[in-house]
């Protein structure tokens, strides 16, 4: 039994309401102070991409991306967090938020990442379809703003929900291919990605086991 159709019509506005979304999620996760809270975050903006990609397959009728959906939804909202969560027990550390760069700044640099990769997208790719340049510039914002991450975040739990902010950018630039890539291929990416953050975690608890620290002020001082 195929599920039921989504209209065409309501998708481009559904589609405004779901960006919408993940982007002021990841605005709070700029935002958030505490790791839980971001790691909170992170699972919301997920779940977001998720409900989109299983729009866009119920739009069009697609069993592969329904399918893709559900997965990336367990594995992106349910046990990455986990995984994280049980990291931050385990490994010591200061539940603040740690940066080179003032929080409110940080947020405001990322509101700037968002109107520029918005405007780019529609002034580069202005003959494509609103779905397509939904993607495009909502992609490009979440992989500019988790690289942001990486670069002005003390921590490297920080610098690792940074990296799956990125990869949430990625997951949404691909969305547009989707019915092109073969399935297989889609589940072991997500796959790899549930493998790699299970290595970092362990990465990050060797870390801080071997030299008590884990931040990158700490490891910068173990060089001297």
């Amino acid at each position: 039994m195929s599920p039921t159709p989504l209209p065409e019509s309501m998708l481009p506005l559904l589609v405004d309401y779901i960006v919408a979304w993940v982007l002021i999620c990841t605005i709070l996760f700029l935002g958030a102070q505490r790791l839980k809270a971001k790691i909170q975050f992170y699972a919301m903006q997920s779940l977001g991409l998720s409900v989109l990609l299983g729009a866009i397959g119920l739009a069009h009728q697609n069993t592969k991306a329904l399918i893709l959906a559900v997965v990336a939804a367990i594995g992106k909202c349910i046990i990455i967090p986990l995984i994280l969560r049980y990291v931050k027990r385990r490994v010591p550390m200061n539940k603040g938020v740690e940066s080179y760069v003032a929080i409110p700044t940080t947020m405001l640099m990322g509101g700037g990442m968002i109107m520029a990769a918005h405007y780019l997208t529609n002034h580069l790719f202005y003959n494509q379809s609103h779905l397509f340049n939904e993607m495009l510039s909502t992609g490009m914002a979440l992989v500019f703003i988790g690289m942001l991450v990486m670069m002005v975040r003390k921590k490297a739990f920080t610098q690792i929900l940074g990296l799956y902010v990125v990869d949430n950018g990625i997951f949404c630039l691909t969305m547009a291919t989707v019915f092109e890539m073969p399935m297989i291929i889609e589940m072991g990416i997500l796959f790899e990605l549930l493998l790699g953050v299970l290595v970092m975690g362990i990465l990050v608890q060797r870390i801080h086991d071997s030299f008590q620290a884990v931040t990158l002020d700490e490891l910068e001082q173990l060089k001297g």
